[in-house]
């Protein structure tokens, strides 16, 4: 891997540890991981290839806030402004490639994009409650 390369990918850091193992040559479905789930996905292709995002969607909770990031598109419901203080709207979305400070909200004039990611959202969030007890 060649130094000093920029990336405008989408990854997290739930990537660091699949990438590490990756890059290493470790399977982590066998020897002493065998078992263990690992949330993220390893970036080794998009690092060494320039292959794209493993991600086509990332999702995340914290606090009741829940958030999906895909591509440009970043839907936030319930969000927070930082630990302490909500945001006005209970629902916005922001295209990240013009508004990387998200000031903007841009739910009502994108009402599908709106409606289909606030659908996965939700059934992410469904699904990690239901594996999680």
């Amino acid at each position: 891997m060649e130094g000093g390369q920029v990336r405008d990918e989408v990854a997290a850091m739930m990537d660091i540890v699949p990438t590490f193992l990756d890059l290493a040559g470790v399977d982590p479905a066998a020897g002493p991981l065998q078992g263990v789930a690992l949330d993220g996905s390893s970036l080794k292709g998009m690092l060494r290839m320039g292959e794209p995002s493993p991600h086509k969607q990332l999702f995340w909770e914290y606090q009741g806030q829940l958030a999906v990031r895909e591509g440009n598109w970043k839907l936030v419901l319930n969000g927070k402004l930082d630990f302490d203080r909500v945001v006005p709207d209970q629902v916005h979305l922001s295209d990240l490639s013009k508004d990387p400070g998200e000031r903007s909200n841009l739910a009502d004039r994108y009402p599908e994009i709106v409606e289909r990611l606030s659908r996965d959202v939700r059934a992410w969030y469904e699904e990690v409650q239901s594996n999680g007890s």
